[in-house]
């Protein structure tokens, strides 16, 4: 299974993709949306790690709205992890079918 890492924190992001090769997944990261999209495109993940703050100007809100948009990603299964997301977000993210 190949997994797409959505993460800005490095420190946290090494240790996510740490566990997933000890449980023999194959992760890539990204820290930005403009990030996300390219390993998106360029490594077709099965499956979405995804925190809701990333550097830049988009979130994991953004991103989430535009694969859910499209044909092609809009089946890619996507977990959103983060502590700070507020209630409301919480809600969008349900709302377009993410597991949190």
């Amino acid at each position: 299974m190949n997994v797409l890492v959505v993460e800005d924190e490095a420190p946290l992001s090494n240790a996510i993709l740490a566990k997933m090769e000890k449980s023999k997944l194959t992760a890539v990261s990204a820290k930005s949306v403009a990030e996300a999209k390219e390993r998106i495109e360029h490594d077709k993940p099965d499956l979405i790690w995804l925190d809701h703050y990333l550097f830049g100007e988009e979130d994991g809100l953004d991103l989430l709205k535009e694969l859910k948009a499209k044909e092609e990603t809009k089946k890619i299964p996507v977990f959103v992890v983060s502590n700070t997301c507020t209630n409301e977000k919480y809600h969008d993210y349900i709302e377009l079918g993410t597991v949190l």
